[in-house]
């Protein structure tokens, strides 16, 4: 009875103890994942990703290395990621490294974050690096969700990566819209009243009381100010105040005459269209190829809210008589913008709220930039600030570009550290 007693203790032991060797080998690491005692792998540069083979890293395509023979102190990359993490965004630098010590027989770039002007040292390989043995990225202070990212030369030509410079040069825009040939009998009458109120002012004038010459004068001042809103600039009045009749081109087109064209200009431009520009006009409708010449005259002082634009008022030569009152036209304005830095149109990723391109750097990288804007011309936009002249910015696979950028940015924050 003792023995089988004994026999069954041992058996209870022997189980218990063969519990422990099966439940011993499963530990989970300082992230939570299940890794085993068995020969485990990690990445040198993402010491938190562990595997039970060999292979690469999926973060940064490096060679997974056994763990009981990194080269990384853990410790050390620690250190350096509470660090990091304490750096202000406004004092950050980005510093290219190339270590001997992550690839066999390879140099392995990297980028690490540091203080502004402050030396940092290579986790991986010891050394110390500063700003005159390794070139600074600045990184981004302003673009939220993005980083500098690195890519290799195959993987740009798979992307299909192309670039162009940022160059400087004189620039023309051209603003085309629709208008049509003015019919304005509202006009027209109302610069019959400011001509009939400058005639009544000056009989007051010539021994009228006082209280009816001051009365003739403000009814001069209405009809001017009622000219001024209507869109006639100040020059426009006085040109009728000197010819003493209305304009009839208003109302009526006339072989060997000029005509008065209305078209709208939309807020982007508005800063750049002036009085005194010339005008382009064609009518397919009438005369395909036609182009009928003439220069803007004025521009009305108050923006319309519900087309976000404004009215052009621009006179046309019509010594030929086909544009007549009503008639819808095509309007080019060409606008002389002077020697401006220009972008392409295919290098700005505009997101609505920001305007992004991303700068080629040496070694495959890759920098964002947050980009202000002026006009758009053909194919390109004018810089006003975020690149400089000569800099070369991505102009094809722009969207690759953008993804592998936002990609690492959201990496970034959740594995802190050597950033690759």
């Amino acid at each position: 009875m003792k023995r089988n007693k004994k026999l069954i203790i041992l058996m209870v032991v022997a189980s218990v103890v063969m519990a422990g060797i099966l439940l011993l080998p499963h530990k989970t690491n300082h992230q939570g994942h299940e890794v085993t005692s068995a020969t485990m792998y990690h990445c040198p540069m993402h010491p938190t990703y562990t595997s039970d083979r060999p292979g690469d890293c999926p973060i940064c395509d490096m060679k997974l290395v056994k763990m009981d023979q990194a080269q990384v102190d853990l410790d050390t990359l620690q250190a350096l990621s509470s660090e990091t993490q304490a750096v202000s965004s406004e004092s950050t630098q980005c510093i290219y490294h190339e270590c001997p010590m992550l690839k066999e027989g390879e140099m392995c770039p990297m980028l690490i974050f540091t203080e502004e002007g402050k030396a940092q040292e290579c986790p991986v390989c010891k050394q110390r690096l500063s700003e005159t043995k390794a070139e600074v990225i600045q990184a981004p202070k302003d673009i939220m969700g993005y980083t500098a990212v690195m890519l290799s030369d195959q993987k740009q030509q798979l992307i299909g990566i192309r670039t162009a410079p940022v160059i400087k040069k004189t620039a023309k825009k051209k603003v085309r819209t629709v208008g049509k040939i003015a019919y304005d009998p509202e006009l027209y009458q109302a610069e019959q009243e400011y001509l009939e109120a400058i005639q009544a002012y000056n009989k007051a004038a010539q021994g009228a009381p006082p209280e009816i010459t001051e009365r003739a004068k403000a009814l001069v001042d209405a009809t001017q100010t009622k000219l001024e809103l209507m869109g006639l600039s100040e020059e426009l009045v006085q040109d009728i105040k000197k010819a003493g009749v209305p304009d009839r081109s208003l109302i009526l087109a006339k072989q060997g005459g000029t005509v008065w064209m209305y078209a709208p200009i939309y807020e982007q431009d508005l800063d750049i269209v002036t009085p005194g520009q010339k005008v382009k006009v064609t009518a397919q409708n009438i005369m395909a190829g036609k182009i009928f010449s003439g220069e803007v005259r004025s521009i009305d002082p108050v923006f319309d809210p519900q087309t976000r634009s404004v009215r052009v008022r621009a006179v046309l030569d019509n010594s030929e008589g086909l544009l007549r009152p009503n008639v819808y036209v095509d309007v080019e304005i060409e606008v002389e913008l002077g020697e401006q830095l220009l972008i392409s149109e295919n290098a700005v990723l505009d997101s609505g709220e920001r305007k992004i391109a991303f700068v080629a750097r040496e070694q495959g990288v890759f920098e964002p930039r947050r980009l202000i804007l002026g006009p758009k011309l053909e194919d390109y936009f004018v810089v006003i600030s975020g690149v400089t002249e000569g800099e070369n910015v991505v102009a094809q696979a722009t969207f690759f570009v953008d993804s592998e950028s936002r990609l690492k940015a959201a990496i970034d924050q959740s594995t802190t550290g050597h950033q690759h």
